[in-house]
C-alpha cells in the first residue's frame, strides 16, 4: 500500500465517497447530532437567550443542512 489515498476510476477524488450513502453508523450519529442540537437550542428559547424567531430560524437551518447529509 502506496498511503496515498486511492482515486475512483474516472480520476476525480473524492467522487466515490460523494456517491456512495453514509453508513449506517454515520447516518445515526448524524441524525443524533441534530436531536442534541435541537434540544440545545430548545433550551436556549427557553431560557430567554433565543427569541422564539431565533429559535425557528436556526431550528429551519438545522433541519435543511441535515435532509443535505
Amino acid at each position: 500500500m502506496s498511503g496515498r489515498p486511492q482515486q475512483p476510476s474516472d480520476g476525480v477524488p473524492g467522487r466515490a465517497d460523494a456517491d456512495r450513502p453514509p453508513s449506517p453508523v454515520a447516518a445515526a450519529a448524524s441524525a443524533t447530532s441534530t436531536i442534541d442540537e435541537l434540544k440545545r437550542l430548545r433550551g436556549l428559547r427557553d431560557a430567554g437567550t433565543l427569541t422564539p424567531a431565533e429559535f425557528h430560524a436556526r431550528k429551519q437551518q438545522l433541519l435543511r443542512e441535515a435532509q443535505g447529509r
